[in-house]
C-alpha cells in the first residue's frame, strides 16, 4: 500500500516516519527548503533537552 502524507511538520513528519515501517510512503510540503533537507536526510526537527533544577 502506498501513502501520502501532506505536510512535514512536527505532526506531518513524525507520521510519515511511523507509516514508513510498514508502508510505502511519500511526504509533501510546499517548502522547498524542507525537501532539499528531507531529501539529504538531514532531519528539520531539533530536539532540546529540558535541564531540570533542583
Amino acid at each position: 500500500m502506498k501513502i501520502a502524507v501532506v505536510g512535514t511538520g512536527y505532526v506531518g513528519l513524525f507520521n510519515a516516519i511511523l507509516l514508513s515501517q510498514l508502508y510505502e510512503v511519500v511526504s509533501l510540503d510546499i517548502v522547498p527548503d524542507r525537501v532539499d533537507s528531507l531529501s539529504r536526510r538531514d532531519s528539520p526537527i531539533i530536539y532540546f533537552k529540558r535541564m531540570v533544577l533542583s
